[in-house]
C-alpha cells in the first residue's frame, strides 16, 4: 500500500493472546488484489496455537508450510490452528488466476 492513508484504512491488527504470535488482515482489495479480505497469522512458537478469524469463508493459501494460490482447503470463520513455526494466510474473495 503506497500511502499511510490506505495503511490505515485497510490494515488492521488481531488482537492475539500470547507471546511470538501477530496476525493482521488487508481488506478492501487495498492493492488491486483479487481478493477482498486476506487474512495473515504468524505463529514462532514451537506449539500450534488456535486463533479466532471473523465469520465468514476463506481458502487458505498458505498452511503446513505449502502455498497455493488457487487453495489448500477451505475454512469457516472461527476458531483455526496456526501450526507451530508457520505462517497462515487465509483469503476472502475472488481468487488469483
Amino acid at each position: 500500500m503506497p500511502t499511510n492513508k490506505m495503511i490505515r484504512d485497510h490494515l488492521q491488527f488481531f488482537s492475539l493472546e500470547g507471546d511470538n504470535l501477530i496476525g493482521y488482515q488487508i481488506t478492501g482489495s487495498a492493492n488491486g488484489d483479487s481478493w477482498s479480505d486476506i487474512l495473515v497469522f504468524f505463529n514462532g512458537n514451537k506449539d500450534d496455537v488456535s486463533v479466532e478469524v471473523p465469520e465468514g469463508n476463506y481458502t487458505k493459501v498458505i498452511a503446513n508450510h505449502q502455498i497455493d494460490e488457487k487453495g489448500l482447503g477451505d475454512v469457516q470463520g472461527g476458531e483455526v490452528t496456526v501450526k507451530g513455526r508457520s505462517a497462515l494466510v487465509l483469503v476472502k474473495g475472488t481468487s488469483a488466476p
